[in-house]
C-alpha cells in the first residue's frame, strides 16, 4: 500500500518501528513484551530449540570442593605472601639496561609460580593437605578406574592430553630459582 503511493520499504519500517515504539511507551516494554510479542511466538511456533538459549552445565563442582579450594587460597595466599611481594619488587623496577627484555614470559611466570608454590608448601598445613589431596587422586583413580594419561612425579600431577600452558605447571623444564 505504501509501495503503490511512492513510499519506499524503508519508510514503511521505519513508520512501523515508530508505532512500536509509541505502543511500548503507552503500555511498557514488559507488558508489551508478555501480552504480545510472547503470544504471537506461542501462535507462530508450537516448538522450540531452546539449546542455544541455556547453558546446560555438563560438571558441578561439590560445594565441599569450593569451599577447600577457596580455604587453600586464602591460607596459601597467606602463607605465600613474602615470595609474592618478592617477585613483585624484582619486576617493579626491572633493569632492562643490565638484564634484557624478559624474551619469555611464560618461563618467567612459571620461576615466579614455583617459588610461590614452594613457599605455600614450607606452610605445614598447606603441605598436609597437598598430601593428603594426592593420596585421595590416586584412591579415586583406582575406585573409578578414570585415566587421565597423569603423570605423577613427587606431587606434581597433571594431564599430558590437555596441557595449558597458563595453567598447568610442570616445573622440571624451569632451571633451579636461587633465592
Amino acid at each position: 500500500m505504501l509501495e503503490q503511493k511512492g513510499f519506499g520499504i524503508n519508510l514503511f519500517f521505519q513508520v512501523l518501528q515508530n508505532e512500536i515504539d509509541n505502543v511500548i511507551a503507552y503500555v511498557g516494554a514488559e507488558r508489551f513484551w508478555n501480552e504480545f510479542i510472547l503470544p504471537s511466538f506461542a501462535k507462530l511456533f508450537t516448538s522450540a530449540d531452546y539449546n542455544p538459549s541455556l547453558n546446560i552445565i555438563e560438571y558441578v563442582i561439590p560445594p565441599q570442593l569450593k569451599t577447600l579450594n577457596e580455604l587453600t587460597q586464602k591460607w596459601g595466599t597467606s602463607a605465600a605472601v613474602e615470595a609474592v611481594q618478592n617477585a613483585k619488587s624484582e619486576y617493579a623496577n626491572y633493569d632492562i639496561s643490565s638484564q634484557g627484555f624478559i624474551s619469555d614470559i611464560t618461563t618467567e611466570e612459571r620461576k615466579t609460580e614455583k617459588r610461590v608454590l614452594e613457599k605455600e608448601l614450607d606452610d605445614k598445613h598447606v603441605l598436609w593437605l597437598s598430601e593428603k589431596l594426592e593420596s585421595l587422586n590416586k584412591e579415586f583413580i583406582e575406585r573409578t578406574g578414570i585415566v587421565l594419561g597423569l603423570e605423577n612425579i613427587e606431587g606434581n600431577t597433571k594431564d599430558q592430553d590437555t596441557v595449558n600452558p597458563d595453567t598447568d605447571m610442570d616445573f622440571g623444564d624451569v632451571d633451579d630459582i636461587k633465592s
